[in-house]
Parts: structure tokens; sequence; C-alpha cells
């Protein structure tokens, strides 16, 4: 995500050309945005899959290492494993990466 700006003239190319990822790997890296969200939704738990995971190997307790806390504030009980996962996300610049990506501004030439 730190690095679409970089391919963005790839990127325009790939809207004009949508199969040229098979022969351009600068191509195939500026397309891969949706890949890239799809490997969050299910990081997240957002699929059934994902969610049947998180349900089956939580617990009660969290770890909080780290200045900010971003999910489950008072501590109430909630699924560990994914609070753990969502504040060492946030810790680590996640969201504001994610922010910056879908606000990219991307002019048509």
């Amino acid at each position: 995500m730190e690095i679409f700006p970089q391919y963005l003239q790839s990127y325009h190319e790939s809207i004009h050309h949508p199969q040229l990822f098979l022969v351009n790997t600068d191509a195939a890296i500026a397309m891969c945005g949706n890949e890239l969200f799809d490997i969050l939704q299910k990081c997240f738990g957002g699929c059934i899959r994902c969610a049947k995971f998180f349900q089956k190997f939580s617990n009660e307790t969290f770890s909080t290492e780290g200045p900010n806390e971003f999910a489950a504030k008072d501590k109430i009980k909630n699924n560990g494993l994914l609070c753990s996962f969502l504040n060492a996300f946030g810790n680590i610049g996640g969201f504001e990466k994610i922010l910056n990506f879908i606000s990219f501004d991307i002019k048509d030439k």
C-alpha cells in the first residue's frame, strides 16, 4: 500500500489494457489492491472460515502492548485473539496506511 504511488503509471496502463498484468510485473503490483483488502478482511475475521477460527481459538484476555488500544478499551469480555491482532495492527500504523491508500487521489491523464 505504501509503494502504490511508484506504480501509478503502470496503474493507468493497466486500466486501458486489463490483461497487462500477465506480462508486466509493475502492472501486476499496481493492480493488487483487491487482493490486499481481501487478505485484511480475512485477518479481521470478515469471512465465515476466519470467523470460525477466531471463535475456536479465542480467550478472554488480550495483549495491549503498544502505545494505543484499538479494541475493547473497557476490557469487556471479547475475542482476545482478534483484539490482540487489531491492537498490533493499529500500533504498527496499519490503519493510517489503509486510509492513505484509499484516499490517494488518482488523476486521469
